[in-house]
């Protein structure tokens, strides 16, 4: 093999990276233009613009489509970074949310607010303190291996939810965002 013919991963790493950018800004463009209310790309380009030739067009673009794509991009962004603090914090690349065990706490909290008050108004509070707790729990308990102490203690936070599951009918919908 060539010296001219090898590619260097740092050229490849970077292609990767361009290749992404570029499918994002594709996917974003696609849902400006794509969605219930059909608009012309022109009509997508004046809104976009302040130049729309209907008001009705700027408002579906400015107030509907753009806000959701927007919040779509913060909320993947935000998600790598919680990703990459968990493998830092737990000093493992092959890490997951998982294996902390925080979110099978906060599904246990939550299905002990729903069973002792039913209804949905201290869900989300519940899932806050859920999470601290395990989080602090997983802490204390694994100050050397918090990978170890996750794996542990996830199966323990994850078995009460499953056995509590036919005393509520809100937590289903509820951990799956319903």
């Amino acid at each position: 093999m060539t010296a001219a013919r090898r590619v260097r991963p740092a050229g490849r790493a970077g292609a990767v990276v361009a290749g992404g950018v570029l499918a994002g800004v594709a996917l974003v463009l696609a849902h400006l233009f794509i969605g219930r209310s059909d608009l012309p790309a022109g009509e997508v380009f004046r809104a976009l613009t302040g130049r729309a030739s209907h008001p009705a067009y700027q408002v579906i673009v400015l107030d509907y489509r753009l806000p959701r794509v927007l919040v779509g991009l913060a909320a993947g962004a935000l998600l790598a970074v919680a990703g990459v603090l968990v493998q830092a914090v737990v000093r493992n690349p092959l890490a997951e949310p998982a294996t902390t065990g925080v979110g099978a706490g906060a599904a246990l909290a939550v299905t002990g607010s729903l069973v002792l008050w039913p209804g949905h108004a201290l869900a989300y509070p519940a899932a806050l303190a859920g999470a601290l707790a395990t989080g602090a729990i997983l802490y204390a308990v694994g100050r050397r291996s918090l990978a170890v102490a996750g794996v542990l203690l996830g199966p323990c936070s994850r078995r009460r939810p499953r056995c509590s599951w036919s005393s509520t009918r809100h937590r289903w919908a509820w951990c799956c965002g319903g």
